[in-house]
Parts: C-alpha cells; sequence; structure tokens
C-alpha cells in the first residue's frame, strides 16, 4: 500500500515527538530521584555551556543543508548520545542521570527543528494549510501513547532499560525517513529555497559596534525580539516554579519508577491537551488573527514547549541563538517575513479599524496562552494537583484544561467569520490563509461572495471567484459557468480564462461551455473561448486550427500557443509551422504576437529563439522580447548570456534596462564587464542589484573593478557602480577606496584653488568673459563629479536608509541643506574619511565655506562662530582642514592667518603647502619657511 503524504508525516511524527516526550520523562525521574532539586542550578548551568557552542555549529550545518540530507545523521548522533549516557548510568547513576539531564533538551531541539525543516519542505504552501493542523495532532497523540506507554511499562521495566527502548523507536523513525525519500518528491519552490534570498539589507547605519548593529535590528524586527525578552522572561519564572513542583514531587515520589509512572500520566494529559488545542484552536486563532500559514505556529509552540528546558536566568545567549535560529527558518528560508510582517501588523490592524472584531480573537490568545501555561508539562497547576499524589486527579485537571480550550474553540470560530468578511469586503483576503475552511460557510461571508459574484465589475466578480475557489472549488466552478454570458463580453472573457487557469487541477474546462463563444464578435471573448478549449484534452482540434485563420492577433496566437503546446505530435508541428512564419512575418505585430506565444509555452528552450528578436527593426518588438525575456529567465538559463551581451549597446533605455536586468537575473559572472560598460543612467534600484552582483564576483574581477574607477577617463557611471561594488565587500578595499578618495578631493582642491587665482588674474570686462565662465562651468563640474564619487564611497560603506537625500543636500545651493548633509555624513563615515570629504561640500567658495567651517565647527563641539572657527582650526593637524582653514582665515583677514601658513610653508604634504605659499603672497609677506 502506498501511504499518502501527510498519512506518511503523521506516523513519523508520532514517533518522533512521542519517543521525545518519553526520553523526557525518563531523564526528569533519573535525575530528580538521584540528585533532588539542589543540583537544578549546575545542570542548568552545563546546558549554558553546551548548548551555545552546539547551536552556533548546528547554526552553520543546518544553513548549508538544503535538502535536509543531514536529518538521518542527526537521529544517529543523538540515538548514539543517548544511549552511551545510558550504559553509563547503569555503572554511574550520579554522572550519568547529569549528563542525561543536559543531554535531552539538546535531543529534543535538534531533532524537532530538523524535523520540521524537513516537513515543510515536503509541502507547498496551499498543502500545508491542511496538512500541518493534522502534524501538530499527531505530536500531542504522540505525547499521550508515549504518556500512558512509559507510566504502563515503569512497574514492569527499570527506568534505566526505558531508554533502549527509546533507541528502537529512533530506528523506527531512521525507516520512515528512508520510506519518505523514497516515495515523495522534495518540494523546492522559490518562496522556500534558501538560494532565492535577496542580499540583505545592512541593519546597521554605521559599520563597527555590536551594540550599535543589535540596536538596529531590534528597531527593524521587533517582533522577533520581542519574543526572546517575553520568553526569557517567562524561562525565569517557569525555572523558580521547578523548585516548587520537583520539590513536591520529590518528597511524594521517592521512587524512580513510581516518578516515572506519575511522570507518564502527566504527560499524556498535558499531551491531550495540546492535542486540543493544535488540532480545534490553533487554526482558527492563527486565522483570526491574520497569520497566513500555519507553519509559523511551529517555532512559537517549540518555543513554549521547551521553555523551561532551554532556558534559565544563566542562559540568555544560548535562548537568544535558538529563537533566531527559528525566526532564520520562518522568516527568511520560507519567505513569508511571517513573524514580524504577518502577525503583528494583523493584530494592530484590527485593534485601531476593527474594535469589535478584534476583542475576540486576542481574547481567545490569551485565553489560550493561559490555558496552555497550566496544561503544559511545568504547569504549576499540574504541580498542585499532582502533590496529592493521584493520577485520577490529574486526568480530571486535563479533562478541564481541554474543555477550555474547546471554549477557545468555539468563540474564535465566532470571531473568524467576522474577519475574513472584512476582508473580503475591502478586498484584501488571501486565498492562502490557514483557517479559510473554517469561515467560508457562514451565511454572512457566503452571502457576500454571491453578492460580488453576480456584480457587473469584471475585477471583483474574479476575486470573488477566486476567493471561493480556494475552499470549494466545486461550487466556484459552477458560479463561473452561471455567469458566462453574449452580453457581458469582458466578464465573460476574464471567466473564459479563470476556468483555463483551474482546468490542469479540477478539469473545470468542458465544450460546451466554449463552443458557443467561439462565434462571438468579440474578439477577445473568442481568444479566451481558444483558450479554454485548449485544456479540454479530448478538444475537437480543427475548431483551434481553424482560428489561425481569423482577422485578429490575439485570436491567432492563443491558436497557435494551443496547437504547440497539445499531446499530438501532429499539432505541435502545425504549430511550429505558424510560429516560424511569425517569427519572420513583415508586420511587426504580428512578431509580437509570436514574442507572446513563445512566452506562454513555458519552456526556457524556447528563450532562445527571442534573442534575434533583440535586433528587431521595430523598437515596440525590441522592447517587448527583452521584457518577456526578463520575465521568464532563471540562473540556469546562462546560455542566453552571449546573445543578450551582444545586444546591450545601441538601444534605447528602457530596452537596455530590462536587458541589465535579465543579466542580473541570470546572474552569470561571464556578465560583470558588459555589465560595468553598460552603467550609464541606471536607476538608483538597479544600479543597487548590479552592484550587490559585482560584489558577489569582485574576488575574480577585482582589477577589473579597480581599474574601472581608478581612470578618469571612464565615464561616470561606471566610476560609481565600480565604487559602490567595492564598497560592498567589506573592509577588503577600503584602502585602495580611500585614496582614490584623496586622489579626486586633490584634484576638487586644485580645481577650487585654481578658479579663485584666474579669477584675480581675469578680472571683469575682459574680452573673454565668455569663453572664462564656460571654463569656471567645466572647472565646477569636474568637481562635482570628483564629490560625488567621495560621497557614493561614503554612503555605499554605511548603507544610510536616507543616502540619497543626502546626497542630494551635498550639492544644494542652500546652507542650511549643505549643513544638514555635512551632520548625516559625520555620523555615516569614519573620521578620516569624512574630514577628507568637509572642505569641498561648498558651491561658492567665498563666503558660503563659511557655513559649512561653521557646521564644521559644531559638529566637532566648538563655537558656531567663524572666528572661533578659524582660530582653532588653522592649526589642526589635519592638513586637509588646515588647508581650508588657512584660505578662509586669508580671505577674512584673520589674525591667525599669517602665523598658520608661516608653519604650514615646509609641510610635506603639496597641497597644505601650496595654499600657505598662496596665502603669505596674498598678504605680501615673507613666503619662506620659519
Amino acid at each position: 500500500m502506498k501511504w499518502s503524504k501527510t498519512s506518511l508525516f503523521f506516523v513519523f511524527n508520532l514517533h518522533l515527538f512521542g519517543g521525545l516526550m518519553m526520553l523526557q520523562n525518563i531523564t526528569d525521574s533519573l535525575f530528580f530521584s538521584t540528585h533532588g532539586v539542589a543540583m537544578l542550578p549546575t545542570a542548568r548551568l552545563g546546558l549554558a555551556a553546551t548548548m551555545l557552542p552546539l547551536t552556533i555549529v548546528y547554526e552553520r550545518f543546518s544553513a548549508k543543508d538544503s535538502t535536509s540530507r543531514g536529518f538521518a545523521p542527526v537521529i544517529i548522533l543523538c540515538g548514539a548520545m543517548v544511549l552511551g549516557l545510558a550504559t553509563l548510568n547503569h555503572f554511574n547513576s550520579s554522572v550519568g542521570s547529569f549528563t542525561l539531564m543536559i543531554a535531552t533538551p539538546v535531543v529534543q531541539t535538534f531533532l524537532l527543528n530538523e524535523f520540521w525543516t524537513f516537513a515543510s519542505r515536503y509541502f507547498t504552501i496551499r498543502e500545508s494549510k491542511r496538512a500541518f493542523p493534522q502534524l501538530f495532532a499527531a505530536a500531542s497523540l504522540g505525547g499521550i501513547v508515549a504518556g500512558f506507554a512509559t507510566s504502563t511499562m515503569a512497574g514492569v521495566i527499570s527506568t534505566e532499560n526505558l531508554l533502549y527502548l527509546w533507541f528502537g523507536i529512533e530506528l523506527l523513525n531512521l525507516a520512515f525517513i528512508r520510506a519518505v525519500q523514497r516515495h515523495l518528491k522534495v518540494v523546492q519552490s522559490s518562496d522556500s529555497s534558501p538560494r532565492s534570498r535577496k542580499p540583505s539589507r545592512r541593519l546597521g547605519a554605521k559599520r563597527g559596534g555590536a551594540l550599535r548593529r543589535l540596536k538596529a535590528a531590534i528597531v527593524e524586527r521587533p517582533l522577533v525580539f520581542g519574543i526572546v525578552g517575553l520568553s526569557f522572561v517567562g524561562a525565569v519564572v517557569l525555572f523558580l516554579a521547578e523548585y516548587v513542583y520537583f520539590d513536591i514531587f520529590s518528597r511524594n515520589y521517592t521512587d524512580t519508577d513510581s516518578l516515572t509512572e506519575f511522570l507518564g500520566f502527566w504527560s499524556a494529559v498535558s499531551s491531550a491537551a495540546n492535542f486540543t488545542l493544535s488540532f480545534l484552536v490553533l487554526p482558527r486563532l492563527a486565522s483570526s488573527l491574520g497569520v497566513r500559514n500555519i507553519t509559523v505556529v511551529q517555532p512559537l509552540l517549540s518555543i513554549s514547549v521547551f521553555i523551561s528546558v532551554l532556558v534559565a536566568p544563566v542562559l540568555g545567549v544560548a535562548v537568544a541563538s535558538f529563537l533566531l535560529i527559528q525566526s532564520r527558518n520562518v522568516v527568511e528560508e520560507t519567505n513569508e517575513k511571517l513573524l514580524y510582517k504577518g502577525l503583528a501588523p494583523a493584530v494592530a490592524q484590527q485593534v485601531r479599524g476593527r474594535s469589535e472584531g478584534a476583542v475576540k480573537p486576542i481574547a481567545a490568545a490569551t485565553a489560550a496562552g493561559l490555558l496552555y501555561l497550566f496544561g503544559s508539562p511545568e504547569s504549576v497547576l499540574m504541580a498542585a494537583i499532582g502533590s496529592h499524589g493521584s493520577a485520577a486527579i490529574v486526568c480530571v485537571g486535563g479533562l478541564f484544561v481541554c474543555l477550555g480550550y474547546i471554549a477557545v474553540a468555539l468563540v474564535t470560530r465566532s470571531a473568524y467569520p467576522k474577519a475574513i468578511v472584512e476582508r473580503i469586503r475591502t478586498r484584501t483576503f488571501d486565498p492562502e490563509d490557514v483557517g479559510v475552511d473554517v469561515g467560508m460557510a457562514t451565511s454572512e461571508s457566503m452571502a457576500l461572495l454571491n453578492e460580488q459574484l453576480a456584480s457587473k465589475d469584471a475585477e471583483l466578480v474574479c476575486f470573488a471567484a477566486e476567493t471561493l475557489y480556494a475552499v470549494e472549488p466545486v461550487r466556484a466552478i459552477a458560479s463561473v459557468r452561471t455567469r458566462l454570458s453574449h452580453d457581458e463580453p469582458e466578464l465573460t472573457a476574464e471567466l473564459l480564462n479563470l476556468l483555463a487557469k483551474w482546468a490542469p487541477e479540477t478539469r473545470s474546462v468542458s465544450i460546451p461551455d466554449t463552443l458557443p463563444f467561439l462565434s462571438s464578435p468579440n474578439s477577445r471573448v473568442r481568444a479566451a473561448a481558444i483558450r479554454a478549449l485548449a485544456s479540454v484534452p479530448d478538444a475537437d482540434m480543427a475548431l483551434v486550427i481553424a482560428a489561425l485563420d481569423d482577422e485578429s492577433g490575439d485570436i491567432r496566437r492563443e491558436a497557435i500557443a494551443a496547437l504547440c503546446t497539445h499531446w499530438d505530435l501532429m499539432y505541435v508541428a502545425k504549430g511550429a509551422s505558424e510560429l516560424h512564419r511569425l517569427l519572420h512575418h513583415e508586420d511587426a505585430r504580428s512578431r509580437g504576437h509570436a514574442v507572446a506565444v513563445l512566452a506562454r509555452l513555458g519552456d526556457r528552450r524556447h528563450l532562445r529563439m527571442l534573442t534575434p528578436l533583440l535586433s528587431d527593426p521595430d523598437e515596440e518588438v525590441r522592447l517587448l522580447t527583452a521584457r518577456t525575456l526578463n520575465e521568464r529567465v532563471d540562473p540556469s538559463c546562462d546560455f542566453l548570456v552571449d546573445e543578450i551581451v551582444r545586444e546591450l549597446t545601441g538601444h534605447k533605455p528602457a530596452v537596455r534596462l530590462q536587458l541589465i536586468d535579465t543579466l542580473l537575473r541570470i546572474a552569470s559572472p561571464f556578465a560583470v564587464g558588459p555589465m560595468l560598460r553598460a552603467a550609464e543612467g541606471l536607476p538608483s534600484g538597479l544600479r543597487n542589484r548590479a552592484a550587490h552582483f559585482l560584489s558577489n564576483h569582485a574576488v575574480d574581477n577585482v582589477d577589473l573593478l579597480q581599474s574601472a574607477l581608478n581612470d578618469p577617463a571612464k565615464p561616470h557611471d561606471e566610476r560609481i557602480l565600480s565604487a559602490e561594488a567595492l564598497s560592498l565587500c567589506g573592509r577588503r578595499y577600503r584602502t585602495f577606496l580611500i585614496e582614490v578618495a584623496r586622489d579626486e578631493l586633490t584634484e576638487a582642491y586644485r580645481t577650487l584653488r585654481d578658479r579663485h587665482l584666474l579669477q584675480e588674474e581675469y578680472g571683469e570686462g575682459k574680452d573673454d568673459e565668455r569663453s572664462l565662465e564656460l571654463f569656471y562651468l567645466a572647472l565646477n563640474d569636474r568637481r562635482k563629479e570628483a564629490l560625488e564619487i567621495v560621497i557614493e564611497i561614503v554612503g555605499f560603506a554605511s548603507q544610510h536608509p536616507d543616502f540619497d537625500t543626502i546626497r542630494t543636500y551635498c550639492f544644494s545651493s542652500d546652507p542650511v541643506a549643505r549643513a544638514y548633509a555635512i551632520e548625516a555624513l559625520e555620523n555615516l563615515a569614519d573620521r578620516p574619511l569624512f574630514e577628507l570629504l568637509l572642505p569641498f561640500l561648498t558651491l561658492d567658495p567665498n563666503d558660503e565655506i563659511k557655513v559649512a567651517l561653521g557646521a564644521v565647527g559644531t559638529q566637532l563641539g566648538l563655537d558656531k562662530q567663524i572666528d572661533d572657527v578659524l582660530a582653532r582650526r588653522v592649526d589642526d593637524r589635519h592638513h586637509w582642514i588646515r588647508a581650508c582653514a588657512i584660505y578662509c582665515a586669508t580671505k577674512l583677514v584673520h589674525p591667525a592667518a599669517g602665523e598658520a601658513a608661516h608653519h604650514a610653508v615646509g609641510d610635506p604634504d603639496p597641497i597644505l603647502s601650496e595654499t600657505a605659499v598662496w596665502a603669505l603672497q596674498v598678504m605680501k609677506l615673507d613666503a619662506r619657511p620659519q
């Protein structure tokens, strides 16, 4: 018998969780029977020292294990470790029970995390909506079975020998893994693949400083770190509570086997409560709060279940690492951003906008949390009940907890339809909601959907049909068929496209549905009818062939696509010949239709047929071809790189930008050079992506990037892109970037000084006044280009989110705006590079530089008065600031200018020395060094 995917994982999870619960009961019993409560803090310290390095190693291991090939070795290692410690316990019960108490949380954490990561790769998002609640139920059911099995066997088999039985359960889990790998295929969607992650934006506003980066991370992801903080506080409370109830156990159950028996009953009751929680409450509760995927609940439950085992006041670092592993698995690998972009905004939206709809879900969540606190294995309430020493009383207490869960489920069931009706009304409903099947059958939501299905608005009808299809496909198909009519051609065309879209899953299209619309006077309806007819396996293709002679190009396009995708090779050959004729047609619109057909075929090998159209004489065809390539390519299309690179030059900007975006999607290292040469006119978003791409291949192309940046003859945009790519490589090329900045600023300073020398040499009224004015403008443009390169180096090295605004303010004519830019750059860059930049942030070198220097003085803690600023900065050890200060002091006839210039004449820096000589000549003083 071939097991279904969900059934196989159900049994697998039942075995796994049951074995882990049994292991926890046995190790607790051995530890507290041997050591009591006194050794608990020491065990927690040992767990801290063990978990921290293991968590770091495991995080790196799991990041590289994209196909869960390490799950079976992890089970083998964990089983071998427990088996060895169980053998040690026979020879030395004190050391064996102590080390088992430390090893059990490690085994529980890593095995559960590996299982849920493993399972998430075998279920699509749509499948997980119904599968994951059943897996949660399997975990709790496994706890029930393990609890009663432990209690039953504790009187027959000694507690120490039960560990060997646990090892046998893990061998069964290995067999189940083999069955999974044999019968199932891994689902690697683009949403869950770690390879598809985008480069994460740096969180810190300035490099360096762990506290600064941590603060920025907390600001950006408050919910993740909020969970860490709340878990830490809860851990302190539960850690103190352990002294209470384990002290009660040590007094009432002095025998190891009796304590194991009672813990088995206890875990069975708490697992029954968890069964009710996961099967009845979680889907409704998550949906009411707006969580789109049930997988987000797993890390939260894992944290709650093992909070007292993993966390103690001395385990802050270990628990933070564990929680960040969990958040990485959910937030980054599934790419759903559920923890901090799904749950919290949904709750906040309900609180702000729909207060009446938010009361019940939030109250239900609070009640479920309190019940879970009482029903968990570490419950203080259950400990108080257990102090009476009766397993029957514990079962009665667990029954009341389960009844409370059922009440919460009923409250949430009544709250969810109101939330879903509001989302349907505002068209924000997502068919991937985890509890979509919970509240959709209510009269209010179905009445609203029926009202939308009867609307005249085509967009609204399609939205309602897709919403209903996610829950009741048969009913949705029937509703769509009833709306097909010749009187509403636009709506009919959209609905026929919907039926064609659903056909591969549900065979929603029948021949009688499409035949009346093949003769419709509306061309869109006829094209949609051809598309729907082609999705029927036994359709009469003669009707499709007849559509090849239709006067509408859209209909001919759909007919050719239908022929090319047919199962009969005779019709495929007919479609291929028609497609070849369209590709070489004289009419540009026909060639455009051919591009659309190739885009519909879905096979990336057909993309090679598009590249000749990049040199088509018609601009619209070239743009459509480039856009189609950009939408269809993936990293496996590296065979297109050479053709795309040849077409990068000679096109209008719209086509060129699409081709550059296509190269970035393919991400081939052979596109580094052409990407640099095509950098002119790139928008900021595309340029940032190109810089990330170049930085990923910077090691192999560092000479190319450095030569592009260091060559003033290169185009300005190419130099900027090279600067950004090298800045993204970290501090590896920082020395080279600073040298480039110094050279650019040296040239800019010479331009600034030479302009004033020219102004003094050529007075007003000269014959060549116009040519001199043009020369001034050229010098100013050269200085602005140099400044832009340096500012980009500073900004890309810091990755400040408001850097575009700072860049604009740097070249503003408003002195206040430039002062703001100076203040912002002071916070971005390291001090040496910042001081290099400051003297050149002004466009007018006469009076405006006073404002800039005044801002410099303010940022360096000096007085705002310009005289005081100049008096203090003329003796600055940094030669750039000294040169600028001497120049300004000379212009303002400051008394400190002469002395400072005399001291700077013999400076080894040429710029400072030349400025000092010029200043002494203006003041008519001796230019010889003192």
